[in-house]
Formats: C-alpha cells, structure tokens, sequence
C-alpha cells in the first residue's frame, strides 16, 4: 500500500524550515485529509468477494438467457 507518513518528523521538519505551528498543523492537517481520503477508495477483500458474487449471479443469468434464446431457434433447424 501506500507510505505512512511520521507527522512528528514532519512537523518538526517544516518548523525548522520556518513554518509556524499554525501553518505546520494545517499541512499535516491536509495530508492526513488526502490519506484519508485515499483509504476509502481501496477495495477490501469483502469488497471483492462481494463482486466476484455478483459476477457469478450474473454469469449464470446470461448464460440462462442466452440459453432460453438459442433453443428454440436451433430448434427450428432440427424440426
């Protein structure tokens, strides 16, 4: 997955680089938005299972379809 980020190192950091406390926290503050924000958009394992379910239901729905369709017309050529 993705890096983790040491917000103390980082706020250290930018303090030394002449950032106020205030401007630090809002940084960190952004970051942790955006890694946040990230994470609700990674697919879990459930998810997943939960599709490849899905998928299943809908491959037997296709193939019964297809099936309901193709017998009566290969039906006409063995009549």
């Amino acid at each position: 997955m993705g890096q983790v980020i040491n917000t103390h190192q980082l706020f250290n950091k930018l303090k030394e680089c002449g950032f106020d406390e205030k401007q630090a926290e809002a940084v960190l503050d952004t970051i942790e938005n955006i890694q946040s924000a990230r994470l609700e958009e990674v697919a879990t394992k459930a998810d997943i299972e939960s599709l490849r379910g899905d998928m299943k239901v809908l491959q037997w729905g296709v193939a019964l379809i297809l099936a309901v369709v193709a017998i009566p017309f290969m039906k006409s050529f063995f009549s």
